[in-house]
């Protein structure tokens, strides 16, 4: 099988299959983080609210799921620890208190491995969580076509009290990231807001998806995604035509030598706001 070949074959079964976050189950939704303010302008501490949930209707909850995985940096760098937090049915929600000044980044973040096989004489497509360590002794006797897909997901807000901050928007250079040129908590309706997309700290000129969805697809009859591409340099540049909430939605897959994958899908959402030009 081809590279190009098998990278489309693995995202078709991924996307048709099941993907899960921290280790709960749901179908291939997108998820997010969600907080009731993105910029508090008052002058002292202030308690946010946050939720967190996958679904295919974009900011209206369906898949609520555990916030192991969760991880709160404050403006300085530093860990916070997470707060009362409430696990439903249909999303997860915790508060936030905005102690400090600037900006607070928060991230779930995931990496799986899913095997996908086929039987003799069968089209279907089987799935099973194991890498390629773990796969020669889990599968069954006579699996056809087998391929490794490791998922590697982070989905992000970033929240600002007073003035926004840098610490917490510098790059990691590991896996698939934005640069901001714009801060996203600075972010206008009518004013470009320019980042680059970068994978292991480098400019990804590849074809890969990359789309941005206003709020409100429970009242169209359409999801309104607008399609982007980065150019030569990474460079992506989004102006958005009103105000409110935006999910950010990137996705690349790409061929791997690691022991235990064949292809690796790096996923990357970022939910943030345009405040009225």
């Amino acid at each position: 099988m081809t590279a190009g070949k098998k990278i489309r074959t693995l995202a078709i079964a991924a996307s048709t299959l099941y993907v899960s976050l921290a280790g709960q189950v749901a179908q291939a939704h997108d998820y997010w983080l969600l907080p009731n303010e993105y910029v508090a302008s008052s002058d002292t501490a202030k308690w946010i609210t946050v939720d967190v949930t996958a679904s295919n209707t974009i900011f209206v909850a369906d898949k609520g799921f555990g916030l192991e995985d969760l991880t709160i940096s404050a403006p300085q760098g530093e860990s916070e620890r997470l707060a009362h937090y409430f696990k439903g049915k249909r999303k997860s929600v915790f508060d936030l208190k905005l102690a400090e000044e600037g900006t607070y980044r928060l991230r779930l973040q995931d990496t799986r491995f899913l095997t996908f096989y086929r039987m003799p004489g069968s089209d279907r497509m089987h799935r099973m969580e194991a890498d390629k360590l773990q796969r020669d002794v889990l599968l069954p006797e006579g699996a056809e076509n087998v391929e490794t897909l490791e998922i590697q997901g982070k989905s992000t807000a970033y929240v600002t009290r007073r003035a926004p901050s840098s610490e917490n928007i510098k790059l990691q250079n590991e896996g698939l990231e934005l640069d901001f040129e714009v801060h996203p908590n600075d972010v206008v309706s009518g004013e470009a807001f320019n980042f680059k997309v970068l994978l292991d700290g480098k400019p990804v000129a590849d074809e890969m998806l990359l789309e941005i969805i206003p709020d409100g697809t429970l009242y169209r009859d359409q999801r309104g995604e607008i399609q982007l591409q980065p150019d030569s340099t990474g460079a992506v540049s989004f102006t958005p035509p009103q105000a409110g909430r935006y999910l950010l939605k990137a996705e690349l897959m790409q061929d791997t030598d690691s022991k235990r994958a064949d292809v690796k899908e790096h996923a990357l959402f970022l939910t943030f706001e345009a405040q009225p030009g």
